[in-house]
């Protein structure tokens, strides 16, 4: 039996079986792997960052040349925030991504901003690559504390998971507009 959700399993289930854990590789042992197959360093670096670490995630978001389509996205959200894009034009243009790919975005870069707004080391965000542009929103767009934008995505994501039959566009317009409340 393996799973990643041990919490879920009955006690009958887990009583009968031996728990061994696997642990993702140090992220410089990654990244050097990472880079032999395809990516420079500073490419491999980001994607094992982005990957939380593990090496066949970040190998498969680079073969999904992910990460142009995610600085796509990134832009976007930018110039939806600044009111450039309207609600629908974003979610248009972010199409090209899963409900869930663009929740997990949104995540991403709400809990970086929020680290940002309180001064957390930058050695602990994620979108290194996006700090810059993620600061000047944080001191010039968003003026209220990015926790609970965090918390509605994340609820949102939970929602999706348990009901994939939702519909994703009204998910997600309905989303975006409690998240404009905070910018």
């Amino acid at each position: 039996l393996i799973t990643n959700q041990w919490s879920r399993l009955p006690m009958t289930i887990k009583s009968r079986c031996q728990q061994v854990l696997f642990y993702s590789p140090e992220k410089t042992i990654a990244s050097e792997w990472l880079q032999q197959q395809g990516p420079d360093k500073k490419q491999a670096e980001l994607l094992i960052n982005l990957s939380s670490g593990a090496p066949l995630a970040a190998k498969k978001l680079y073969t999904e040349d992910f990460l142009t389509k995610r600085q796509q996205l990134f832009s976007d959200w930018v110039n939806w925030q600044i009111g450039k894009l309207t609600v629908s034009q974003f979610i248009k243009n972010g199409s090209s991504l899963s409900i869930l790919e663009l929740l997990s975005q949104l995540q991403s870069w709400y809990a970086d901003a929020f680290k940002i707004q309180q001064g957390v080391s930058i050695t602990q965000i994620a979108n290194l690559d996006l700090v810059d542009t993620l600061t000047k929103l944080v001191t010039k767009v968003f003026k209220k504390s990015l926790l609970p934008a965090y918390q509605q995505i994340e609820k949102t994501h939970l929602e999706m998971l348990a009901s994939p039959n939702l519909n994703s566009e009204l998910v997600l317009t309905d989303l975006l507009m409690k998240l404009k409340v905070y910018s």
